[in-house]
């Protein structure tokens, strides 16, 4: 905590200079930590889902510094103390996500630390873990836009839910990524007995 400030100076360095780095290689990218993941309720795919927030809000030629240079994902905590619901519970153990289809109703305030950005390398030239700190044109003008919950949010895997999911009513159901077992459970299996770890 002494060197927190240092610590995400460094972090910026870091996620500024990979941006940059492939920047003329993608137009999009995201930067997730390993117990975040996304979850897009009516698309499949990222580009499917940001090719619909573009045609959402068209911006015009001439018009770029209004562009947003981010979209902005924001977390819904999936606690790690409560159990699989009956459709997530035959999984096995190592599809943890996958089967912590569970998350509290608990209102979560949004704030910049609570969101993960997918930036948009046409504009974003510096970054951080959470936003953009400079466009390509200096100072960004247009904000990221933080996109609603009710189509696409970071389920965040950690925290145990306490005394709140004590209450009746108090959790709700995600089944987002059950569609993918098929095709995920095969595919893991298969590493984790190539890498001899089950």
């Amino acid at each position: 905590m002494v060197e927190k400030p240092k610590r995400y100076a460094m972090q910026k360095m870091y996620y500024t200079d990979c941006a940059l780095r492939h920047m003329h290689e993608y137009r999009f990218i995201a930067h997730f930590d390993p117990d975040e993941i996304p979850m897009l309720r009516h698309h499949d795919t990222f580009p499917q889902w940001l090719s619909d927030q573009l045609k959402k809000q068209p911006v015009k030629p001439g018009d770029e510094r209004k562009q947003p240079p981010a979209h902005k994902l924001i977390w819904y905590y999936h606690q790690k103390n409560l159990e699989p619901a009956p459709s997530a519970a035959s999984l096995p153990e190592y599809l943890w996500a996958m089967r912590h289809t569970k998350r509290s109703l608990e209102d979560m305030a949004v704030s910049t630390g609570k969101t993960k950005p997918i930036y948009d390398m046409d504009l974003a030239t510096g970054l951080f873990s959470h936003d953009v700190l400079t466009c390509a044109y200096g100072k960004c003008e247009a904000k990221s836009r933080t996109r609603k919950r009710d189509e696409a949010y970071l389920a965040h895997f950690r925290y145990d839910c306490e005394d709140f999911c004590k209450q009746p009513n108090s959790t709700v159901e995600e089944t987002i990524l059950l569609k993918y077992k098929d095709q995920v459970l095969p595919a893991v299996t298969k590493v984790l007995k190539e890498l001899q770890l089950i």
